[in-house]
């Protein structure tokens, strides 16, 4: 079975799965570089760093069922990897970052406002989930397989035809990341 990241359609949602932010935070952990508040929360988000869980037959069962148009694991970061699905299905995105899932552990850690804790959830990457475009009539089905599969799924935004990649603060502001995630070259 092959989903390619060429599918998306305006009028697709976005959805990401699990939760995002973890790891690049427990990065930022081992590199010395924020401080340790939680013993507990920590330990969780370095452990999502060291030992990330693809979500391989989630992924697979969503494209064996035919619900979705587009996939890709993030592992650049969201705006990255969203970013990847726009340039090769030749459109756009308009995220809600609001709606983007973040653990109980990442938020007890992070600070919401300050711009870095929006760098961190949908530019860190690392995560290992999924970003995937799909039918909203499909919104039901899609919500049933992440069920059964004990991964939460949630829609982050809508694809849309101007060609670029928007994110929308809670407060209706453009997030402007210092960088969209990771670059290979």
């Amino acid at each position: 079975l092959l989903l390619r990241r060429s599918g998306a359609r305006p009028g697709d949602e976005i959805w990401g799965s699990g939760t995002l932010g973890d790891s690049a935070f427990g990065l930022q952990l081992l590199q010395g570089n924020v401080e340790k508040k939680d013993a507990a929360a920590t330990e969780y988000v370095v452990g999502r760093h060291l030992d990330p869980t693809p979500r391989c037959s989630f992924g697979l069962a969503l494209a064996e069922a035919g619900l979705v148009s587009a996939m890709i694991d993030i592992s650049d970061g969201l705006l990255a990897d969203l970013g990847h699905i726009c340039e090769q299905s030749g459109c756009g995105a308009e995220l809600q970052l609001g709606q983007v899932p973040c653990s109980p552990q990442f938020a007890a850690l992070a600070d919401a406002t300050a711009p870095a804790f929006w760098q961190l959830l949908v530019a860190g990457g690392e995560d290992y989930e999924l970003c995937f475009t799909a039918a909203a009539e499909h919104r039901a089905a899609i919500l049933e397989r992440a069920k059964t599969a004990g991964i939460p799924a949630t829609v982050v935004g809508k694809v849309t035809d101007s060609g670029r990649v928007v994110a929308h603060l809670p407060d209706g502001s453009i997030f402007q990341p210092s960088t969209a995630g990771y670059t290979h070259f």
